[in-house]
């Protein structure tokens, strides 16, 4: 079996290419690691190759060592060796399809006794570099179901949220009855439960505007050393805004920073925008015209109103297929999306890699909200939090039209802090991308739940450090 007969080299670039730009790409394998144990504990074997296995989180979630493979990843693209369990989640989808047989003959040819299969069937959230959905292969579980048994026999089959799972043996392999038992993840819970704040629906009738205005459209920049500063509204921004050199960096806003730091004598470069809502264009109205905007394309109209008269650039950010198929059909070839995940200080981050820069210092990306009444840190758990609460507390670095999140106590340590669900999904999302771009170098400033959460990881992590 040849490297060459499994993936042909433009899509390898086209793969390797995404990988690079986008965080999000490749890290499915982490949400079936519950099935794999299952599977290992059946058949009292650790032997497992995660083909495919783009971010390595399945081995991450496993919590131990395993043989890696992905083509489109420089380090483990070299043919790997047979296991006693091959897993293979969310790929075959995202195979050519005249490569289709050979990489599933390949899989048996790897698979000692169990393969363990995820397959979506139908489109992609994100977009390949060309153009195409990075779903290269829609068909429904019966088309697949032929494809599979023509090499594996079925021991499990179940349906999942986007598709199946397939756990297999190779044909003619005796039976593994335990297979049969093998149950699904309980959930395959991707993000913490956030209620969207626009709907898919909303969010194409913004794009769809959006792209009428015939606004140029970031492309993607050479690597550079050129430092980023971004300035997020969290409150730790009033403090450490005067120690903010904007000659040591690029300084860019998120939100009501833009105020914040104009007010302070501090123009920054960019202002990045990604939030669908229409009061958002009240958090740095006036626009400025000595600022340059880029403008997610699902950004409401009063939004890209509001910067009329100014430099503005257009980026894409989706949450559904139905976005990511309408940018594809209004700008095809060329288009792709940016994730960042529900926080737009993360969708900063991740934007600001696609225009070159590796180094950031980051301001106000506290996730928490400063505690005026410290009762509030102490407060009973069970016991309703006063009426008055939301007047006990700081929501941003100022004045800011929605300030309508519920409040939770939430811990760094042995540290209180009040933040909210959304809060808290943006410190998961900071993490995953920080855990996936460790090539980065990421600096956050102030004295958040963020930077508190951040801090006890690191010190965990260091060596030497005392158990």
């Amino acid at each position: 079996m040849s490297a060459d007969s499994l993936i042909s080299d433009d899509y390898r670039a086209l793969n390797a290419e995404l990988h690079q730009l986008n965080p999000a790409y490749g890290v499915s394998g982490k949400y079936f690691a519950p099935v794999v144990e299952q599977v290992a504990k059946i058949v009292r074997s650790w032997s497992i190759l995660d083909y495919g296995c783009g971010k390595r989180t399945l081995m991450a979630a496993l919590g131990r060592s395993i043989a890696n493979y992905d083509p489109c990843l420089p380090g483990y693209d070299k043919l790997p060796e047979p296991a006693d369990i091959v897993v293979c989640t969310e790929v075959l989808e995202h195979i050519e399809p005249d490569h289709l047989d050979e990489v599933l003959a390949h899989l048996l040819l790897l698979t000692r006794k169990v393969v363990v299969l995820t397959v979506a069937c139908g489109p992609a959230s994100k977009i390949l570099p060309d153009g195409r959905n990075a779903h290269l292969i829609q068909e429904q579980p019966l088309w697949w179901k032929d494809k599979l048994e023509a090499f594996f026999t079925p021991r499990r089959v179940f349906p999942l949220p986007s598709g199946f799972c397939f756990i297999g043996q190779p044909i003619g392999h005796d039976e593994i009855e335990q297979l049969a038992k093998v149950e699904p993840p309980k959930r395959i819970n991707r993000t913490v439960d956030v209620s969207s704040t626009y709907s898919g629906e909303k969010r194409c009738t913004n794009i769809r505007s959006a792209l009428l205005r015939c606004l140029p459209e970031v492309k993607v920049l050479p690597e550079h050393r050129n430092r980023a500063i971004i300035c997020g509204y969290g409150p730790s921004l009033n403090e450490t805004v005067r120690n903010l050199d904007p000659s040591k960096g690029d300084v860019y806003t998120v939100s009501g920073a833009h105020r914040v730091l104009i007010d302070r004598g501090i123009v920054p470069m960019g202002h990045i925008e990604s939030d669908p809502r229409p009061h958002k264009a009240k958090c740095f109205e006036p626009a400025d015209p000595r600022v340059v905007y880029f403008l997610a394309s699902a950004c409401h109209p009063s939004t890209f109103n509001a910067t009329n008269g100014c430099e503005r650039w257009v980026f894409h950010v989706t949450s559904s297929t139905v976005e990511t198929k309408l940018i594809s059909e209004m700008r095809g070839v060329g288009a792709f999306t940016v994730d960042g995940g529900t926080n737009v200080g993360v969708t900063a981050l991740s934007f600001l890699t696609v225009l070159g820069y590796r180094e950031f210092e980051c301001h106000g990306m506290d996730c928490s909200f400063e505690v005026l009444d410290l009762n509030l840190l102490t407060w009973p758990n069970g016991r309703p939090w006063p009426k008055d609460v939301r007047e006990r507390v700081r929501f941003h670095a100022g004045a800011h039209p929605n300030e309508d999140q519920p409040l939770f106590r939430v811990w760094a340590g042995k540290r209180a802090f009040i933040s909210s669900p959304q809060m808290f999904q943006s410190v998961q999302d900071f993490l995953m991308f920080r855990s996936l771009a460790r090539h980065l170098k990421i600096t956050l400033r102030g004295d958040g739940f963020l930077q508190n959460i951040v801090r006890c990881l690191d010190d965990h992590e260091r060596p030497g450090r005392a158990a």
